[in-house]
């Protein structure tokens, strides 16, 4: 998958900041509020107690984890209203998955959508799946960073954007290094730092390879289904090999070989009729019956213990779209225990 294909050429948006703790929630039950118009309020600095540029970055964080999306209003209009998608609902929702964003698996899956096609995080993406250094610091990323954008049918950006694009990255994944210069803001950690796809080397950082700790086979296994239902149309199998080293592909987005993704996945395969491996002429295959996007669905539900009926989607493309049933607004308004006015 090329560059242009797996994202948009967006830069910088994040306004320097990497993702804190409690800002993907946020951003979700502030786009439930106000008809959609909660991020374009005057007051909304003070009502989510933090600057201007925070509700910026806040914004920018929920829709690039497909939490929130663009919406028009119900009134019509040009202004950029902002809704809970599906996803958002599906996850964070009183009947989601997991509301208060306690377990694990829910940050696993959360890094797969911030960097699932379409990604609004193109030099995140680009180090994650293009960089073939194991061991690298800021500049190699950078550079390599631009050399890939350069080659691609963009634009390139300002250097200073892919800088502080690279920066918001390494904040995101790597815990800081202890009595380092890390500026103050820095100490505030983000859970995607646990894990442990980027960790502190000798040199600068070192990416993870092989088969990441606590990633459960579901949430592998679901990310499969949810790739091949945004990328193929009809198709019915798909190569293992192929899912492993795709540029864009879970497997380079989770760090795993073909031999830890085939490990992980088989034992959740043995478990439904509707999944299947082969091996024709020794290539591993990975095959199934129905829609892809229902099976990744099904698959978050059952290992998060929730009916897949009561849920709304969190895989596919009908998940990464705006809800826009009022009822469903209101019913996060009253559910809600944290205070976003």
């Amino acid at each position: 998958m090329r560059l242009d294909e797996a994202c948009e050429a967006t830069f910088a948006r994040h306004e320097t900041f990497h993702p804190r703790h409690g800002w993907f929630r946020k951003a979700f039950l502030a786009a439930s509020r106000d008809r959609g118009a909660f991020f374009l309020s005057e007051d909304a600095p003070v009502r989510l107690g933090v600057g201007k540029n925070m509700v910026r970055s806040i914004r920018f964080w929920g829709i690039a984890a497909h939490l929130v999306a663009e919406a028009s209003h119900p009134d019509g209009g040009r202004l950029h209203y902002t809704r809970p998608t599906n996803f958002g609902v599906g996850l964070l929702g009183s009947e989601g998955l997991d509301p208060y964003m306690e377990n694990p698996a829910t940050w696993w899956w959360l890094h797969w959508m911030l960097h699932a096609p379409t990604s609004l995080l193109p030099a995140w993406w680009i180090v994650l799946n293009e960089m073939n250094a194991v061991e690298f610091d800021a500049d190699l990323a950078e550079r390599v960073c631009a050399e890939v954008i350069s080659a691609s049918i963009w634009e390139p950006p300002h250097p200073s954007s892919i800088h502080k694009d690279v920066g918001a990255f390494l904040r995101t994944y790597a815990r800081g290094k202890e009595g380092g210069r890390a500026r103050f803001d820095d100490q505030f950690g983000c859970p995607l730092q646990d894990l442990r796809l980027v960790t502190i080397s000798s040199t600068g950082y070192r990416l993870a390879t092989g088969r990441p700790q606590n990633l459960p086979g579901e949430v592998v296994l679901a990310a499969l289904l949810d790739y091949v239902s945004l990328t193929t149309t009809g198709a019915s199998t798909a190569s293992l090999a192929r899912l492993a080293t795709t540029p864009g592909a879970p497997g380079r987005i989770f760090r795993m070989t073909e031999d830890s993704l085939v490990d992980l996945v088989t034992p959740v395969i043995a478990g439904h009729k509707s999944l299947s491996l082969s091996a024709p002429a020794g290539a591993i295959q990975i095959g199934w019956r129905g829609d892809p996007s229902k099976l990744a669905h099904r698959l978050l539900c059952d290992y998060f213990g929730r009916e897949p009926d009561a849920v709304a989607a969190v895989a596919g493309p009908e998940a990464r779209l705006a809800n826009l049933d009022p009822l469903v607004e209101l019913r996060i308004i009253q559910d809600s225990l944290e205070v976003v006015l």
